[in-house]
């Protein structure tokens, strides 16, 4: 695999693991009900501080300038909220623990959204092919179509509930930061001057 493939496969993990930790809790919310009593106007807070945080990390990426030989610093920033939002989900009993984890979830889905976008235009040759664009809706759909998936089979067969598919999200962060680490100099070429 050349350096550009492995690059562009390295983003795709990192879109990907983004998109499903925002899909991922969704077969969940049944469960916290049962265990903890929240209300359904709690549940759907929590469901909708999420966009919250997709929204105000989407307005702040738009207005912090970043030098395209730096993309992977808020890569790793959005992966760390990716991963933090998991291990506070994976603990959470209570509701201002699930609020503040999904606002986190949605800070590292926005912050990943910009700057993964803006790295696929940068490693893709977009004049030939729109393959950049291919690659984040692919990512983006399946991240977002398998977490319930996922999870939803976990809660079916009982299998840690609460617990395992934050581990399989785990894991999947940890491999991304390392492809994007392993492709940081691909990642962080210089743009062309135009």
């Amino acid at each position: 695999m050349s350096d550009r493939q492995s690059s562009r496969a390295g983003l795709a993990l990192a879109f990907f693991s983004g998109m499903l930790s925002s899909s991922l809790p969704t077969p969940l919310y049944p469960v916290y009900i049962r265990l903890y009593g929240f209300s359904a106007s709690q549940i759907m807070t929590v469901f909708g501080v999420y966009a919250a945080g997709v929204l105000f990390a989407l307005l702040l990426t738009a207005k912090v300038n970043i030098r395209a030989e730096l993309y992977t610093r808020p890569i790793y920033a959005g992966l760390g909220c990716v991963l933090l939002s998991a291990i506070l989900m994976m603990f959470a009993d209570n509701i201002l623990m699930l609020i503040s984890a999904r606002f986190i979830t949605g800070l590292g889905s926005g912050i990943l959204m910009a700057y993964i976008n803006r790295s696929l235009i940068k490693t893709f040759d977009t004049e030939v092919s729109n393959t950049a664009a291919l690659t984040a809706a692919a990512s983006l759909i399946l991240g977002q179509a398998i977490g319930p998936l996922v999870t939803g089979n976990i809660v079916h067969h009982h299998f840690y509930t609460l617990k395992a598919p934050y581990i399989i999200l785990l894991i999947l962060v940890v491999m991304s930061v390392a492809g994007v680490w392993n492709n940081r100099l691909q990642i962080n070429k210089s743009l062309p001057p135009y």
